[in-house]
């Protein structure tokens, strides 16, 4: 609502992110860090954007293909 009918054109996309109700500001840090890092250049592939959500959390189990990530990288 806020890019598309209050302000036109003040923003090419918008990204939403998860997140609580209270918010830890190491993490909502971290969040930005990650998102700031691949603002420019974004990825080259769905493995690469993969292989970075992996780098950014490595606790968590990799799914055996990257397409699952096609849906939240428009």
């Amino acid at each position: 609502m806020a890019l598309g009918r209050l302000r036109p054109g003040l923003a090419r996309g918008l990204v939403l992110v998860d997140s609580l109700p209270t918010l830890e500001k190491a993490g909502t840090e971290r969040i930005g860090e990650f998102l700031r890092a691949h603002l420019v250049d974004g990825f080259a592939s769905l493995d690469e954007a993969a292989a970075a959500v992996a780098a950014y959390n490595p606790h968590r189990q990799k799914p055996p293909a990257p397409e699952g990530l096609r849906k939240n990288l428009r």
